[in-house]
């Protein structure tokens, strides 16, 4: 093994834990369980942008702790249909929370 290589599974290593602390962090703040079903399976949960925009799926952590106003934690299955609502009939996340709850 190679330093180079080593040295990049270092890297990896602390990326790792860099994220998972970010996304703990994140759940600290905004709560961890879907705000539509409950679901409380950690690795079930993303966040999503309220407003619809576009974020860095790879950083969303950093996102979420910079402004946490602009997220909510839904499941993927709530995620899916969230983002359905938006695409098919045009619904912003105010509707969609309306009709929901």
């Amino acid at each position: 093994m190679n330093k180079e290589s080593v040295a990049y599974q270092n890297q990896l290593r602390w990326q790792r834990i860099y994220r998972r602390n970010n996304r703990e962090r994140a759940f600290a703040l905004l709560g961890s369980k879907c705000f539509f079903c409950t679901q409380r399976n950690k690795k079930a949960l993303v966040f999503h942008e309220r407003h619809g925009n576009y974020h860095d799926t790879r950083d969303c952590f950093r996102s979420v702790l910079r402004n946490p106003q602009d997220f909510v934690v839904v499941c993927k299955r709530c995620h899916t249909g969230v983002h359905f609502c938006m695409e098919t009939f045009g619904l912003d996340w105010e509707a969609i929370k309306e009709q929901m709850c």
